[in-house]
């Protein structure tokens, strides 16, 4: 199928960092009738890499549409909404993946980011225990570390740091 061959040169393009004509493979796969989540989700990243954020954002959001399941298309769109200043809606994202998913770390990381910018320390410790729970990897530790001691929340930055093992 040549839409497929094309989805998979534009997975190829992207690899060698090639975005502009990954974003006219998947293109041209959808002109041939190719509409998968995926394939939205590949032309969203695709665009935001050539900072095309709105039509990244509709990508995301027709991905996110065809697969609502996919926590991964879900984070996607409030990453870009985060990126693009739009925090409340970030926010929004956000707190409906993590009532589902409350130990997704990527969702957890971004939350903590909008938190920190807002200065809303109370926001951030009402997540703490899953925060707690959910991190397992050293570079994630010192994420929420460095984050909770600049909400000057030190008792439980030092309680994620007794996670971290090197």
């Amino acid at each position: 199928n040549d839409s497929r061959i094309l989805k998979m040169m534009g997975d190829v393009y992207v690899r060698a960092d090639d975005c502009r004509k990954a974003v006219d493979a998947y293109t041209d796969a959808m002109k041939l009738g190719m509409e998968t989540a995926e394939l939205h989700a590949s032309l969203g990243l695709a665009l935001e890499s050539i900072g095309m954020n709105r039509m990244a954002l509709d990508n995301y959001r027709l991905a996110s549409e065809k697969c609502p399941q996919n926590t991964e298309y879900r984070l996607n769109i409030a990453e870009l909404e985060a990126k693009v200043g739009h925090d409340d809606a970030a926010e929004s994202i956000l707190g409906s993946i993590l009532a589902i998913d409350p130990h997704n770390v990527r969702a957890l990381r971004l939350y903590v980011s909008i938190c920190c910018r807002k200065n809303d320390s109370e926001a951030v410790l009402a997540l703490f225990d899953d925060i707690l729970s959910a991190v397992d990897d050293d570079d994630d530790v010192r994420f929420f570390e460095s984050s909770l001691r600049e909400l000057g929340e030190d008792v439980k930055a030092d309680r994620i740091a007794a996670k971290q093992t090197s």
